[in-house]
């Protein structure tokens, strides 16, 4: 039953952040690069499911985005993609749990860290490394492309997602005291 929430909760977020990352809008930095909320997507799908379903929310929501966004297939973001979902949901694993309310001051400062992680790893190495060797052009534009998605997704993930997360968690928290009388 667990796998099937995952599938199902993977799905229905890589269909979100698809649809989004194309016609959610954005702000552009540099290059092909934007700031997008839509990443707020795969923050929470992995907050609740975990590091496999965060993995294919960003994975497959890139290619769904790249599929209707007719600038063609960029595998090496994909991948990308989907190893930022699955550190982004590795909090799970040092005890946050949204669905449960749990989600303490430790848990934010480790969401915090993993944020940090990877975004660093998935766009400023791997998302410029596998344009260099998959499509090539100047690495010094693809390094500095990476590496602004890099830090704007930081941003976005530590400006948004930790408070939405945050107020998830309470929610949840919330509803689970209600007493019926």
């Amino acid at each position: 039953m667990k796998e099937i929430k995952i599938i199902v909760a993977a799905a229905i977020g890589a269909a979100l952040y698809g649809v989004l990352s194309v016609y959610g809008g954005g702000i552009p930095v540099y290059g092909n690069v934007q700031l997008r909320y839509c990443l707020i997507v795969v923050v929470v799908v992995a907050g609740y499911y975990g590091p496999l379903a965060g993995a294919l929310a960003g994975g497959i929501g890139n290619v769904i985005a790249d599929a209707i966004g007719g600038w063609g297939f960029w595998w090496s973001w994909s991948i990308a993609n989907a190893i930022a979902g699955a550190i982004l949901g590795a909090t799970g694993l040092f005890g946050a749990n949204l669905a449960k309310g749990k989600f303490t001051q430790k848990h934010l400062i480790t969401f915090a860290i993993l944020a940090i992680l990877a975004h660093v790893i998935a766009y400023g190495l791997v998302a410029p490394l596998l344009d260099q060797v998959m499509y090539g052009g100047d690495l010094t534009v693809n390094l500095t492309q990476g590496w602004v998605a890099a830090i704007g997704n930081i941003i976005v993930s530590l400006v948004i997602g930790l408070p939405v997360q945050w107020f998830l968690a309470g929610r949840n928290a919330t509803a689970g005291t209600l007493a019926e009388e």
